[in-house]
């Protein structure tokens, strides 16, 4: 039975407005490539609304490593946390079986975790902005803002790739009660991984067209289910950099202690930053930065350590704290702010968990006493 909605018009009068099917499946995935809007970002996380970002239409996907496609998905995005969405389009009038189409999705999203390259997801959105008469740098510093740095976003996407942690959205005119129920338990038992499907229904009338999207698969349950478990956000992004970059052991013996240590920690796509309590004030400010990204098994674990800040807080004097950094420390200011005691110290890199320890265990000192 086909819907109708009404439209209101300034003049008083109502507009009926029909559902109709849509002509080809080619169509609804050219919308959804120009007006990403419709995948209901803003239904999909109300409280703090999905962005989109286009990487590219008919993304392959290899089944080997370095494999060329075997695959291909209709739509790959990424949201503004750097969560790869695979995007499958169906019309209602697909006459496969909806078991069919949810084993070609997890066919995608098994081997796209495993064998999507991050270089290969980047050239494939700088293709698309070239198509498009786009330039990629311009596009997607309108995008995201101030809040990335081009080089994080991408180590945080191969970070949710490498994790499974990826969006599968099922894109239809019309999303059968059968379809509805695997999507709302594939969504209540998988974590970190989402899977949603979006309903995007037009209705024409008088040379007028709307479309209307809805969301399905969205259980209260499966909402609570992924917020209990995903603790603090972003904090396996930088493990599983940290274990790509060969310093997993310093990171983790770091982020174990400094728990002990610190008040609080900050999660960042390139940092893990600890924080002290302002000895003038009530607020926390960052006193030792982890920076997994900048790191290597040569050189080690990136860091960045106000000594300032950290000898007023622990009761030590600052230069004291620089007597337990490695020894190839250079002085070190937090770009953009004016020079002082908050926003200056030390950066360098500790090679081994000798180093680590020696300057814990200054820290620890005074607390102990």
């Amino acid at each position: 039975m086909r819907g109708e909605i009404f439209l209101l018009q300034d003049n008083n009068e109502l507009l009926e407005m029909n559902e109709r099917k849509y002509d080809s499946e080619d169509l609804l995935q050219s919308l959804l490539e120009n007006y990403p809007k419709l995948l209901a970002g803003s239904q999909i996380n109300p409280s703090n609304p999905r962005r989109w970002l286009l990487i590219r239409r008919e993304m392959e996907i290899p089944d080997k490593e370095q494999g060329a496609g075997r695959w291909s998905i209709d739509h790959l995005f990424l949201d503004q946390d750097g969560v790869p969405t695979l995007v499958e389009v169906k019309r209602s009038s697909d006459t496969r079986t909806r078991r069919e189409v949810v084993a070609q999705m997890l066919d995608y999203a098994a081997n796209s975790i495993k064998f999507w390259e991050i270089n290969d997801i980047i050239s494939s959105f700088q293709d698309t902005c070239e198509q498009r008469g786009d330039d990629p740098d311009e596009f997607f510093a309108n995008f995201i803002g101030d809040s990335f740095d081009q080089d994080d976003f991408w180590e945080l996407v191969n970070a949710n790739l490498r994790q499974g942690k990826i969006r599968m959205l099922f894109v239809a005119d019309i999303i059968p009660p059968e379809l509805q129920r695997i999507v709302e338990f594939m969504n209540e038992q998988m974590n970190p991984a989402e899977v949603i499907a979006v309903e995007v229904k037009q209705y024409t009338g008088q040379n007028l067209k709307t479309l209307v999207s809805r969301v399905v698969g969205q259980t209260m349950k499966a909402v609570d289910t992924k917020s209990i478990r995903s603790g603090k956000p972003q904090l396996l992004d930088q493990e599983t950099i940290a274990q790509e970059k060969g310093v997993g052991d310093l990171f983790q013996y770091f982020l174990t202690i400094g728990k002990s240590l610190f008040p609080d920690y900050v999660v960042m796509p390139g940092s893990l930053s600890f924080r002290a309590k302002d000895v003038l004030g009530s607020s926390e400010i960052d006193c030792f930065n982890l920076i997994p990204r900048h790191s290597n098994s040569q050189e080690g674990l990136k860091f960045q350590a106000y000594t300032h800040v950290l000898g007023e807080y622990f009761g030590l004097d600052s230069d004291e704290i620089r007597s337990a950094l490695p020894e190839k420390s250079d002085p070190w200011q937090h770009p953009g702010d004016e020079p002082g005691p908050k926003t200056t110290g030390f950066q360098g890199h500790f090679k081994s968990l000798k180093e680590a320890e020696t300057f814990i265990k200054c820290l620890e000192k005074k607390r102990n006493c």
